[in-house]
């Protein structure tokens, strides 16, 4: 029996190794038009399907070429060597592979942001994203960050508008200020144990969140961290809050159901403002109220 748990363990080890990208390798993909896409355009544009599959298999490989161009430009200045670009196309997507021929510590400066892809998978190894990363990068949709990750930066993620899937590491303990801002279509985040602080406007208007579990280890929540989350339905705040910061609700108009711990002893200006769906809350252990703290919060009855 000892010898079979030590096999499964080592198994379980294996397969966790095994999901996670090599520190010396970044993954990436990208959308390719679908068969149900290019039967159509075949047929709009009067061609067989077997000569339009040529020239589009003739397009996949310039777009190989340009890619590996530019991945070679950006770590050109950078004394960063690149051991191989393989490519494979799976399930729509054009599947990327860059090998470098040392371990990564940090991401290559415009890399990925001359790259354009919509999945990203960092490699192990590093241990922040940082400010900036890829601020405004509209073509990302889904990103995978490696364990070992404790700080997400100041607008990495920023105005990412079609970013839709984000996998955090238990690792991660801050997230910078407008790190996730203005992510719009943002609906898959988990935040892990062991978070401990969320930074100012970190995920304000991320408009299509619905649903997030505040961890037990969170100890700050910045100003305006979820102003204008207009889909938020419920909230927890974990025991370990004091301080419900100015704005931090601020305009979750679909925003119900709040659960306060009695940790909680200050609720400064317009922490929930406008938060219009808002119909009860416990303030029974809350010591300082700011006047702004509920305005435009008509529906509400203070327990």
């Amino acid at each position: 029996m000892k010898k079979l748990f030590i096999l499964l363990a080592f198994a379980a080890l294996l397969s966790a190794c095994s999901s996670s990208t090599p520190s010396n390798q970044i993954k990436y993909s990208i959308n390719l038009p679908t068969m149900a896409d290019l039967n159509e355009e075949a047929k709009a544009k009067g061609v067989s399907k077997a000569e339009f599959y040529e020239a589009v298999k003739g397009i996949t490989e310039d777009i190989k070429e340009v890619l590996t161009e530019r991945a070679e430009q950006a770590c050109k200045y950078q004394d960063i060597e690149i051991a191989s670009h393989s490519f494979e196309t799976k399930d729509d997507k054009l599947w990327g592979t860059i090998t470098f021929k040392r371990d990564l510590l940090e991401i290559p400066y415009g890399l990925l942001e001359h790259i354009h892809a919509n999945h990203i998978e960092l490699p192990a190894g590093i241990t922040s994203i940082p400010d900036g990363q890829f601020d405004g990068n509209d073509e990302l949709e889904s990103i995978i960050i490696p364990e070992g990750v404790k700080y997400i930066g100041r607008s990495a993620f920023d105005y990412c508008e079609n970013l839709v899937s984000v996998k955090l590491p238990s690792t991660l303990q801050e997230i910078g200020e407008d790190a996730f801002s203005t992510c719009e279509k943002l609906t898959d985040i988990t935040l892990p144990d062991g978070l401990i602080e969320i930074g100012e406007y970190a995920f304000e208007d991320c408009i299509s969140l619905t649903d997030l579990k505040l961890p037990s280890s969170l100890r700050e929540i910045g100003e305006e961290a979820f102003a204008g989350c207009e889909s938020l339905t419920s909230i927890e705040i974990p025991k370990g809050i004091t301080v419900i910061k100015g704005g931090a609700f601020l305009g979750c108009t679909n925003l119900a159901k709040v659960k306060l711990p009695s940790t909680v002893e200050k609720i400064e200006d317009e922490a929930f403002s406008h938060c219009t769906a808002l119909k009860s809350i416990n303030l029974n252990k809350v010591k300082e109220i700011d006047p702004s703290a509920f305005d435009g919060c008509d529906k509400l009855k203070l327990d």
